[in-house]
């Protein structure tokens, strides 16, 4: 009874220990606006107007929410999350844009462990596993710094972790009608993740792996292959409506039904891939330079994980793994060959930031859950179990404690920003401004 009647910690704790790092210390910078990403989108959000119709909101050329036609002629992000800022800072006029922003990243963030949470429920049917998988995430250092960043990923993240969610609704779904409304409302996520960030592409491939295999291998209560044909179709339909309305701007015409792409926005993507490929001399690309396959790999093991969190990872693909092979089972097997596809590509990257890597994570916390369902795990000895688990929870706590440690920085002012306010305090400038205030009090600013 005792355990009946707490079983809601297993979602609180988690999101309460997300929400504390993801909210802790969001004006760090003292509203400097240090990160050039960032000033550049609170730039250009700050200089776009919302349109007064839904066909001016269509229309590239006249769309006074198109960047391009108020001066930023190579904007390379999604429309979608500025149009989230702007609504938002609406709601909120005297805060800060910078500010609204990023509290709007880090709902986002606790929405994607929301999603965690639900598909773990539906797919190992375990609370243990539910919590283990949210908490995991929760203590992610990298999803963690991108919270306090005004930057597209983590509104792509949450919509590419819902595709997920809606993916598995619709492999377990037996029911026609709505097998095709998860069908359709993959697409529908998947076309918003594109127009917050169009690499989110990628993730295109996971429902539609499952639908084709739910084709190739229909299930037993399927009586014929006609339901997942039809879900293709919704999914196709819906993901091209979706991505035309929340980007509108990178297509030619502002008629809803003309798909043709603006040859403009399709020179700015050749661009942007010339530059972070290495194809062209761009000074912010030389880091990735002579860096090795295994170079993202060490970053996220030591610093967007951390080392017991990287542990726990890999322990829990392990599971999955031995799931798959098991169970024979071929959701998990499209998971397990998803996740490695993604993983390949991204390593294969010029540019290896770990923030690239995200969108993946939710799965991998997911696949996690895959310990405390495994036969043989659950057939050790009683003292070996006792021991396994206390290894995975000791990986938990230090994730822990390292997420504790990577906060702290949070809790103090910026070095730069320090730097800085020290050289004005101590270093005289060639020239100096008296400025009074109203308490009369002479004030030195330095020009």
């Amino acid at each position: 009874m005792f355990r009946k009647r707490f079983h809601f910690l297993y979602w609180l704790i988690p999101l309460l220990l997300a929400f504390a790092f993801r909210f802790h210390g969001l004006n760090w910078d003292e509203l400097h606006v240090l990160n050039p990403d960032e000033r550049f989108l609170v730039q250009v959000t700050e200089s776009l107007r919302l349109p007064a119709t839904f066909r001016e909101w269509m229309d590239p050329g006249a769309s006074p929410f198109n960047p391009e036609n108020r001066g930023f002629d190579f904007y390379v992000y999604g429309t979608l999350p500025l149009l989230f800022a702007k609504l938002a800072s609406g709601i909120f006029p005297t805060t800060p844009l910078v500010l609204t922003a990023r509290v709007l990243n880090a709902v986002f963030d606790l929405l994607t462990l929301v999603c965690i949470g639900v598909i773990s429920g539906l797919l190992w049917r375990n609370r243990r596993a539910v919590f283990i998988s949210m908490l995991g995430y929760a203590f992610l250092v990298a999803a963690i710094q991108q919270a306090h960043f005004f930057t597209v990923d983590l509104p792509a993240v949450f919509f590419c972790t819902l595709t997920l969610l809606l993916s598995v609704l619709f492999w377990q779904e037996q029911r026609t009608a709505r097998l095709l409304l998860w069908a359709a409302l993959s697409g529908l996520a998947l076309g918003a993740a594109m127009a917050c960030k169009v690499s989110a592409a990628f993730f295109v491939l996971l429902p539609a792996m499952l639908i084709l295999l739910r084709i190739i291998r229909p299930q037993k209560t399927d009586r014929s292959c006609w339901p997942a044909l039809a879900g293709l179709a919704a999914l196709t339909l819906t993901l091209a409506f979706s991505f035309r309305i929340f980007q509108p701007y990178a297509f030619e015409s502002a008629s809803l039904l003309n798909f043709t792409l603006s040859p403009r926005w399709l020179e700015t993507l050749r661009e942007l891939a010339a530059q972070s490929g290495g194809a062209v001399v761009f000074p912010p690309a030389w880091q990735w330079a002579d860096r090795s396959f295994t170079f993202v790999f060490k970053n996220l093991a030591l610093y967007g994980a951390g080392i017991p969190l990287t542990f726990f990872l890999l322990t829990g693909l392990f599971f999955a793994a031995i799931q798959a092979i098991r169970r024979k089972d071929a959701f998990l097997a499209v998971t397990l060959g998803f996740s490695g596809a993604f993983a390949i590509w991204q390593a294969c990257q010029f540019s290896q930031m770990m923030r690239y890597w995200l969108p993946l994570f939710p799965l991998l916390f997911v696949l996690c859950g895959a310990v405390f369902i495994d036969r043989d795990f659950a057939e050790l000895p009683g003292k070996t179990q006792k021991i396994g688990r206390i290894v995975m929870a000791g990986a938990l706590a230090l994730s822990g404690f390292w997420a504790v440690g990577f906060s702290a920085i949070y809790a103090r002012p910026h070095t730069r920003v320090q730097a800085s306010d020290w050289i004005y305090r101590h270093i005289p400038a060639p020239l100096q401004a008296g400025i009074e205030t109203e308490d009369g009090a002479i004030h030195t600013q330095q020009v």
